[in-house]
């Protein structure tokens, strides 16, 4: 006896569309020897699955294969990400809470889709390939940066530019690692409340907790910053502080709380 039809009926529906993906996806991955792999790739599994990296301060932590790392950065890795909900299934509340997108999982894909994620792929692959050559190039550029200030100066001023900005939760809520980069091209490292992201420029009062070297690389610490100021002034800054090149849209943050 059927107590709720309707639920019944719903329940039914939704039994025939899963065995209908699972057919889908069963002659899709078929119809190409390079259709796993792909589905792998959209699915961050298999041999694209998440990988054991090392932190700066030395405990492991789980992060991204090096291949999907940036596949649904942007517009284009909107669409990808589209295509892995349409053919995965496991994309659908991050399009749907990020984006405010509803995109059905079908189990397959198009054939002029599955050309997309195809040269997609291949283009991270060569991406990748050429890391060795983009390391050596960041190594010969580290060499040749400096410590600025003396450690233990409470009002130094830091000028530069946002280049690198990365965050993670604990329990105290989220806190932010901010790489600033200085007219010498010097690197200056803040860890703690957000600034602002990559690209913006960065004024602020600070104070110089320690002289590290991260890779090689000289940098400086800071902490406790104050009288913040943050410009927008696109990628490229290199002087604007003390050439006098006009600035736009200037406001200036409430500094942290010091206990």
């Amino acid at each position: 006896m059927i107590h709720n039809e309707a639920a019944y009926e719903a329940g039914k529906r939704r039994n025939i569309v899963e065995n209908a993906r699972k057919g889908n996806l069963k002659r899709w991955l078929a119809e190409g020897e390079d259709h796993q792999e792909l589905y792998d790739w959209l699915g961050r599994d298999g041999q694209y699955d998440d990988v054991t990296v090392t932190l700066e301060d030395g405990f492991p932590s789980t992060d991204l294969h090096p291949l999907c790392a940036n596949m649904f950065r942007g517009d284009f890795g909107l669409f990808i990400q589209k295509l892995a909900q349409t053919l995965c299934g496991d994309q659908y509340w991050s399009l749907k809470n990020n984006h405010d997108v509803e995109v059905e999982c079908w189990g397959k894909l198009s054939e002029k889709q599955t050309t997309v994620v195809r040269n997609a792929l291949a283009n991270a692959k060569k991406y990748e390939a050429q890391k060795e050559v983009r390391e050596a190039k960041w190594a010969e550029e580290s060499s040749k940066r400096e410590y600025v200030g003396e450690v233990g100066d409470k009002q130094f001023l830091v000028e530069g530019n946002i280049k690198f900005v990365t965050s993670w939760e604990t329990d105290y809520g989220y806190t932010y690692l901010t790489v600033i980069q200085d007219a010498d091209g010097n690197t200056i490292k803040y860890k703690g409340n957000s600034l602002a992201a990559k690209g913006f420029g960065v004024r602020m009062i600070a104070t110089i907790k320690s002289h590290e070297e991260y890779k090689g690389e000289k940098q400086t610490i800071v902490n406790r910053p104050r009288k913040i100021e943050i410009i927008t002034l696109g990628d490229s800054m290199k002087g604007t502080f003390k050439d006098g090149s006009p600035l736009s849209e200037v406001f200036t943050k409430q500094p942290e709380k010091v206990a």
